[in-house]
């Protein structure tokens, strides 16, 4: 029987993790409420465009009713924060009761609200280093390390080992604290300036004064870090802060 994962989300993360599921040959269904990639994803299939140009597409079963979808033993949450509560109670329907939801969302709260409405043998953290970008509802660039995090949990191996053969480099982190706070800094610092400049990531970073901004706003997290009395590993390391360079 082919391994299945039930993908909440159809952005550009969901669809890169859908695309690397099924590549590996894992059962993918996707649940979701934005129409025109439902309706992509239905009609084309996810169409995931490697950083070399290559380009393949995956057929996923698509959703938009949680009523339709349950049975999961495992799920993977991608939505974005402020639909977190929503995918939480979508998941009461899609979960079995010893299934187990693995969130790799942005934030800090969306470990604990899901916790809240499944309880905590049901959800495990993770974080990931991945990064994607939609040219087209259902069409997806992945860019960045195919690195993910996971929180211990007794039920995680499935989960482990259907990330590892999709080409994921899979690590247990029994506290995700640092990974978590780190990301944050990173986002924090890194987004605002490539929305206003609008920019990817990768060509901020060869702007000197735009590098410069991304500087301070890393200076000013980690002060305030230190502020909540946060663990020094837990700034970004991802090369624009000065403390680690």
């Amino acid at each position: 029987m082919a391994d299945s994962m039930l993908i909440l989300g159809t952005g550009a993360m969901a669809c890169l993790f859908a695309a690397r599921f099924a590549a590996a040959g894992v059962d993918v269904s996707m649940l979701g409420s934005w129409k025109e990639g439902l309706n992509a994803l239905r009609a084309d299939g996810v169409r995931l465009i490697e950083a070399n140009g290559v380009e393949r597409v995956h057929s996923v079963r698509v959703f938009d009713n949680p009523e339709s979808c349950r049975g999961f033993s495992h799920a993977l949450v991608l939505v974005k924060a402020w639909q977190t509560q929503r995918a939480a109670q979508q998941l009461k329907e899609c979960l079995e009761q010893n299934g187990l939801a693995l969130t790799l969302q942005n934030g800090l709260n969306n470990y604990q609200t899901l916790v809240n409405v499944l309880g905590e043998r049901r959800v495990v953290p993770g974080v990931t280093t991945c990064g994607a970008y939609l040219s087209a509802p259902g069409v997806v660039h992945a860019v960045g390390d195919a690195v993910v995090w996971l929180g211990d949990h007794p039920l995680i191996s499935p989960i482990e080992e259907m990330l590892e053969k999709a080409g994921f480099k899979v690590s247990i982190e029994p506290d995700l604290n640092t990974l978590i706070w780190g990301k944050l800094v990173i986002n924090a610092s890194i987004n605002p300036l490539t929305a206003i400049l609008r920019v990817t990531n990768g060509e901020l970073l060869k702007r000197t004064a735009a590098r410069n901004d991304c500087t301070g706003n890393c200076i000013h997290c980690h002060c305030s870090k230190h502020s909540l009395a946060l663990p020094r590993s837990s700034c970004c390391g991802g090369g624009c802060c000065p403390s680690y360079r």
